[in-house]
C-alpha cells in the first residue's frame, strides 16, 4: 500500500481572552485520517466554532459549532485521507462563553455576595470593575471566586452611577483617557487598566494585598 504524504498547516485563531487558554483545539493522527478535539479548560460551558480549509481530505463541508461542557473534551470533526494524494488543511477556531442556566445562577449567586456597597472602601482590598459580555471580566471574577480570593465587584453595565464611579477614578490617573479595556482593577486604591498580561496580574493579586 502506498503511504500518503500529508502536509499539515495549523493556524489557531482565538477570539475572546486567549491568555488563560479557556479552550484549545488540537488534532491527532489516526490510520485513516485526523481527529480534531476541542477541550474546555474553563468551569463554564463554551461555544466553539471550528473553520477549516482542506485539500484532498474528506469530511468537511462547513464550519462546525459545538457546545463544550465545563472541563471536558469533545470531538469536533474527523478528516479522512484520500489514498495516493497529498492532503493539507488550514484551521482556525473561535469560542465564546455559553453558560448553562445552572452555571449562570451559580456564578450570579456567588457574585451577589461580592457586590460593592456603601460599607466598602475603594482604597482597601481588591475591587473589580467589569461589564456584561466581557470574557476578560469573566476570567478575572471566576479566577478570584475559584481561588477564594476576597474582592468586591462593580458591574458598570448596571447603571450610570457605577460607570461614573469607575471613570472618576480613571480620570484622576489619566485626565484625557477616553477608552479602557476591561476589567479595571483596584488593589488597595491603586488602579490598573488596559492590562496586557491579565492572567499574570490576576494570579498575583492575592500576593499584592496587605
Amino acid at each position: 500500500m502506498k503511504s500518503n504524504f500529508i502536509t499539515l498547516f495549523l493556524t489557531l485563531y482565538l477570539v475572546g481572552f486567549s491568555q488563560n487558554k479557556s479552550v484549545e483545539v488540537n488534532y491527532s493522527k489516526e490510520n485513516d485520517g485526523f481527529v480534531f478535539i476541542a477541550t474546555n479548560n474553563d468551569n463554564v460551558q463554551q461555544e466553539v466554532t471550528l473553520t477549516l480549509k482542506t485539500t484532498n481530505l474528506r469530511g468537511y463541508k462547513k464550519p462546525i459549532t459545538k457546545l463544550i461542557p465545563a472541563n471536558s473534551s469533545i470531538e469536533m470533526i474527523k478528516l479522512y485521507f484520500i489514498r495516493g494524494k497529498k492532503g493539507k488543511f488550514n484551521s482556525q477556531y473561535t469560542y465564546k462563553i455559553s453558560m448553562t442556566e445552572e452555571e449562570q445562577l451559580a456564578k450570579q449567586t456567588k457574585l451577589q455576595k461580592k457586590r460593592f456597597n456603601e460599607n466598602n472602601n475603594l482604597n482597601e482590598g481588591i475591587v473589580v470593575f467589569s461589564k456584561d459580555g466581557c470574557p476578560r471580566c469573566h476570567f478575572t471574577t471566576s479566577y478570584l471566586l475559584d481561588n477564594d480570593i476576597d474582592f468586591r465587584f462593580i458591574n458598570t453595565s448596571e447603571g450610570e452611577q457605577q460607570n461614573k464611579m469607575m471613570w472618576s477614578i480613571l480620570k484622576k490617573e489619566k485626565r484625557h483617557l477616553k477608552y479602557v479595556n476591561f476589567p479595571v482593577i483596584l488593589v488597595d486604591g491603586k488602579v490598573s487598566y488596559n492590562i496586557k498580561d491579565l492572567k499574570k496580574m490576576v494570579e498575583n493579586l492575592n500576593r499584592n494585598i496587605r
